[in-house]
């Protein structure tokens, strides 16, 4: 029995001398539990250059700078109903683009997207000028840059296609970037039989609006607006027959006035409309955004979804380029190693209050080639009433300095309403380093509840619950020594 107390009073030295069990316990959070206390870095939107849904799952997935596929170590805001935008215009996919379609489409030298395979002619005094561009990535398109006074016109002649059949079931897919539209100008998409009979698509600076006629694309200036419509529905003009008996010619057609389109998408051979994507929005501009599954997008900019797997089944395998994330969150519960030192002690003086959490973070933002970062703030979701915030302090570009020796903002008046996000610093930069500290009090069960996450296999850490006692640890420690003591003489230990 002596031995057994001086062993047990050898466990309380070393507990004294290490302070490591009565004065600060290394401690394991879970932050989705109540009483947690969150920091993060937040981003309004980030940009990835290139998501290759054949390579990629995941929003925030990108490929860094060895080349491989990495995700960002953050959260998309759970508010956010459509967190994902994706520029039609910047996608390399095949139904965009191989159009005619060969046998192989290796080497396809017919495609309508080589500028050489367009030829151009014009009024006396208009203009029109082809060439081959790139939107993004190995998007390709065509760009027609017009010229043409009032009366004038400028026209480009695309040969290489052949359809024989059935040409007013075609349903072709047209897609336009429009950069420059004077007043009163019009360009046609036309598709054209064998005695000059055509249908057009157009855009058209002089239509009310581009929903409410099947032949407008557009109306005005923006990017990555998309029709599909039979060609049944249009009407036919032209100096043949008066029908559509084939198509054999494509023509691009500027008319009364400058204007610069770029097509990216161009196949006329399918007999059906095919879905896009599910978009989230606004259409008819009073302030309520909706669900819908599009065929056609008459408005510009990017399709707002809630991830890539919103995209419609042409785009199963395509490369998505300049791809947008809304609202997300690079926050402290993605830290690990030397980024993060969490310890709780007693709060011996704070008498209405068992346990202090003393919690220091080193917060960066990963900035790889790939990416492009959008406006980012340090900020923190205030979980509790203020008068539990001993410390509330932060610092920003603080590289791999000690958390001891960092010199910190006082931010704890900022703290005034539980509930409130506080913002601790605006406009912060990625690739630096920003740390945060707490101290911050809690009765025993919130602090059972905040580091619950290991209770299947034991407490968290030393900091929580019974074991954070100066009796729990005693307990620990006899049992230790009890156990230690039975091994010895079940193996014949003296």
């Amino acid at each position: 029995m002596r031995r057994f107390t001086a062993l047990v009073v050898a466990g309380l030295v070393l507990l004294s001398a290490s302070g490591a069990g009565l004065v600060a316990a290394a401690t394991a959070i879970n932050y989705d539990s109540s009483p947690a206390q969150s920091a993060r870095v937040h981003e309004d939107v980030v940009t990835i250059e290139e998501h290759d849904r054949a390579d990629m799952s995941g929003a925030l997935a990108y490929y860094d700078d060895a080349g491989e596929v990495a995700t960002l170590p953050a959260d998309i805001n759970d508010s956010e109903e459509a967190p994902v935008g994706v520029h039609l215009a910047k996608i390399n996919e095949s139904q965009f683009r191989e159009f005619p379609r060969l046998s192989t489409e290796e080497g396809n030298n017919v495609t309508w997207t080589n500028a050489g395979n367009w030829t151009t002619s014009s009024s006396g005094s208009g203009g029109m000028t082809v060439s081959s561009t790139t939107p993004a990535g190995d998007a390709q398109a065509v760009t027609f840059d017009i010229t043409a006074a009032a009366a004038e016109w400028g026209e480009a002649n695309y040969t290489k296609v052949d359809i024989t059949s059935d040409a007013a079931k075609r349903v072709p897919l047209v897609g336009v970037n429009v950069d420059t539209l004077n007043a009163d100008a019009v360009v046609d998409i036309r598709f054209v039989d064998a005695d000059d009979d055509y249908v057009a698509l157009e855009v058209n600076e002089t239509a009310a609006n581009a929903s409410g006629t099947d032949s407008v694309i557009a109306n005005t200036t923006g990017e990555a607006y998309v029709t599909q419509e039979r060609l049944s529905e249009l009407d036919v003009e032209g100096s043949g027959d008066g029908s559509l008996d084939e198509i054999q010619k494509i023509w691009v057609r500027g008319d009364g006035a400058d204007a610069t389109v770029e097509i990216f998408a161009l196949d006329a051979e399918s007999k059906s409309a095919t879905d896009l994507a599910r978009a989230y929005h606004d259409h008819d501009d009073d302030g309520d955004a909706e669900w819908e599954t599009i065929q056609d997008k008459d408005y510009p900019g990017v399709v707002n979804m809630s991830s890539v797997s919103d995209l419609g089944p042409m785009f199963d395998t395509a490369v998505i380029y300049d791809k947008q994330v809304s609202n997300i969150f690079y926050d402290v519960s993605y830290l690990t190693g030397n980024d993060t030192d969490v310890t709780s002690s007693e709060a011996a003086d704070y008498p209405s209050y068992d346990r202090k959490l003393n919690a220091s973070y080193r917060l960066e933002v990963p900035a790889p080639i790939d990416v492009s970062h959008g406006t980012l703030d340090l900020e923190a979701d205030q979980s509790l009433v203020q008068e539990r915030y001993v410390i509330a302090e932060y610092a920003t570009d603080v590289g791999d300095t000690d958390f001891g020796n960092i010199s910190y903002t006082d931010a704890k008046s900022s703290f005034t309403t539980k509930g409130d996000v506080v913002e601790l610093a605006t406009n912060v930069n990625a690739g630096e380093e920003h740390a945060i500290h707490f101290e911050i009090l809690y009765t025993q069960s919130e602090f059972d509840t905040l580091t619950s996450t290991a209770m299947a296999g034991g407490p968290v850490g030393s900091g929580g619950g019974f074991f954070s006692t100066i009796w729990g640890q005693l307990t620990g420690i006899a049992g230790a020594v009890l156990g230690f003591l039975g091994l010895r003489r079940l193996f014949g230990g003296g």
